[in-house]
């Protein structure tokens, strides 16, 4: 059996389902990651910051409405 791995991360929901129009927020470990966030990227190469929060859609990171990758 081969297993297919998404190259996007996808959030879930308290329920279980993807977590749609949400607001995903990154910081240092152990931290309120609101009040102390780390800077994430849309590129591999760190040269487009995202703004926090970053908007979900259908469970993925989406930037101007599509589904992105975040670094």
């Amino acid at each position: 059996m081969q297993i297919v791995d998404s190259p996007l991360p996808q959030f879930f929901d308290l329920d279980g389902s993807p977590l749609d129009a949400g607001r995903l927020y990154f910081g240092q470990v152990s931290q309120n990651p609101v009040t102390n966030p780390v800077t994430v990227y849309w590129d591999a190469a760190g040269t487009q910051p995202a703004a926090q929060p970053i908007r979900t859609l259908a469970g993925y990171p989406a930037r101007n409405g599509s589904p992105a990758p975040i670094f």
